[in-house]
């Protein structure tokens, strides 16, 4: 969770900017198109803390809590570093407006960066992991690609945390290679096989710039559960914003599981 926000953080200057357009992103500084303060993450981070809120709240997943909390977030700022909602996509705009995602807007990334601390909640049982990841992404999502992302993204997180890097080595591999790299799913492989540290990773992640909304969180993430939380640089761990309260919903998802597993014994 900790990756997550700070690789998010790191992206904030090159959101919506054109490839190359902008200086590399060598360390956290903030700005970007919403002149956010130095640690300030966006939408992404906000909406993973939106889903380990609800989940933490109720003691298993719901929709209409995960819904009530995406709201709160869209409307008033919650959960977010700011007090405002930034950098909200149309699609997922629309989709908590109205209660479901639009025919007209492609999938983002949403689904999955919001399965994340579901995965983690859920580490122990496959049953309920299952059906609040399929049911948390049909809130703003209706790809058949999208079901595939995530399931993808969870094995690789679960399979690191698992320390397994026969698994998380396999889970890559079957996904191979493309000549030309669009798909989310290769462009956060290559990046995770071609960095070998979380900070090399992050920052790779950080400067695609474009419209990559959900890329740097998921390699933040995937990353940080990799290499561990030593691995992301110390002076980000403690600037990136609401430090604390990031560190008690990674506390408290871990808290859950542990729960979870001790009543599945």
């Amino acid at each position: 969770m900790l990756g997550l926000a700070v690789a998010d953080a790191l992206a904030t200057p090159a959101q919506w900017s054109r490839p190359g357009s902008a200086p590399p992103i060598r360390d956290l500084i903030g700005g970007g198109p919403h002149d956010l303060p130095r640690g300030a993450w966006r939408a992404d981070t906000a909406m993973a803390l939106c889903t380990a809120a609800s989940l933490s709240a109720r003691g298993r997943y719901e929709r209409d809590a995960e819904l009530a909390e995406l709201r709160a977030w869209q409307r008033e700022g919650a959960h977010s570093a700011t007090g405002e909602c930034v950098g909200i996509t149309a699609g997922v705009a629309h989709a908590l407006v109205n209660g479901a995602p639009s025919i007209d807007i492609d999938d983002g990334l949403d689904a999955c960066v919001r399965a994340i601390p579901i995965a983690l909640f859920h580490f122990a049982d496959s049953a309920a992991r299952e059906q609040a990841l399929a049911t948390s992404a049909a809130l703003t999502s209706r790809e058949p690609v999208t079901s595939a992302r995530v399931r993808i993204f969870v094995a690789a997180l679960r399979a690191a945390l698992h320390g397994d890097e026969r698994a998380w080595r396999s889970i890559w591999d079957d996904l191979g290679e493309a000549q030309v790299v669009t798909e989310p799913r290769l462009i956060v492989r290559q990046i995770l096989f071609g960095e070998s540290t979380w900070k090399d990773a992050a920052l790779a992640a950080a400067n695609l710039g474009g419209e990559a909304q959900g890329i740097p969180a998921l390699v933040g993430a995937l990353a940080g559960a990799r290499y561990g939380v030593e691995a992301i640089p110390l002076a980000w761990r403690e600037s990136v914003a609401h430090a604390t309260l990031l560190r008690e919903r990674s506390d408290g998802l871990l808290a859950d599981a542990l729960v979870e597993l001790a009543g599945l014994a």
